[in-house]
């Protein structure tokens, strides 16, 4: 059985979640990778396996957060793979800017499914596995767009506002299974 730490992080193809996975591996930690893109995804392995040893392992799982099953998936491949889940990284996340109002219907629902359905699944997903590995830590990236007002940002704006509020219910809820948020 591995005793390294594992982390599962979504959206990780990009951005923050790019840069987190890259931390992570190289501090030895194994890494659980997902997004949408897996060609992005296979660029990140290649980075991960090519850091200077010793390093933590990566598995890259191409998946969609807006979709609970493959987030259930991923966690169980994890599992499977590392044998235990200790941080969940629910990073992934989109922007839309514009009038509320004047926008198309679609642009605004793809935003609300990732950044709050994709959250509650991630975080539904790995809860049992965080359990299973006797408690972790949860990160919920979140934005100050969701503390103040932005104009032609309301969308995106009261999405991170949920994830704020709910990492802070979400860190009670959770304190006695010993899972920080």
């Amino acid at each position: 059985m591995n005793t390294s730490q594992v982390v599962l992080i979504t959206g990780a193809s990009a951005g923050i979640g790019y840069a987190t996975a890259i931390a992570f591996a190289r501090h030895g930690t194994h890494v659980i990778a997902t997004a949408r893109r897996a060609e992005r995804l296979a660029g990140l392995e290649r980075a991960v396996n090519s850091l200077p040893a010793p390093h933590g392992d990566i598995l890259t799982i191409t998946a969609d957060v807006t979709d609970s099953d493959a987030m259930q998936r991923a966690v169980a491949s994890g599992m499977e793979r590392f044998g235990r889940l200790d941080v969940l990284v629910a990073n992934a996340g989109l922007g839309q800017r514009g009038p509320l109002v004047d926008a198309p219907w679609e642009d605004i629902e793809i935003v609300l499914r990732t950044n709050i359905d994709g959250v509650l699944h991630s975080i539904r997903a790995a809860v049992p596995a965080l359990r299973q590995s006797g408690g972790g830590q949860i990160v919920l990236i979140s934005s100050v767009a969701g503390q103040v007002a932005l104009p032609y940002a309301a969308t995106y704006a009261a999405t991170k506002a949920f994830v704020s509020s709910l990492a802070r219910s979400l860190r009670l809820e959770l304190e006695s299974d010993h899972i920080g948020v």
